[in-house]
């Protein structure tokens, strides 16, 4: 988890983006029907708390291609990035 933090710590430094959370969600899988920090994460793009909703494992956000692209529909409408 610290090595995913400090991943996405960087990038956000490296692009100059202001990073506002890191939400995990430990010792839950990805394929979880309850994801807490995935939940609030999302809670705070719809918010307009956020605009990016940036993970540095793709496999830790979704674990199927249809949950995945399911997700990229919902940005595209709430005009959010992944």
């Amino acid at each position: 988890m610290d090595a995913q933090h400090r991943t996405i710590t960087s990038e956000t430094t490296r692009r100059g983006w202001t990073l506002v959370g890191l939400e995990t969600d430990e010792g839950v899988s990805a394929a979880a029907t309850t994801r807490p920090g995935l939940d609030r994460a999302l809670a705070r793009l719809v918010a307009g708390e956020a605009d990016t909703l940036v993970v540095a494992k793709l496999d830790r956000l979704a674990r199927s291609t249809l949950s995945f692209a399911e997700l990229l529909a919902t940005a595209t409408r709430g005009g959010w990035a992944v």
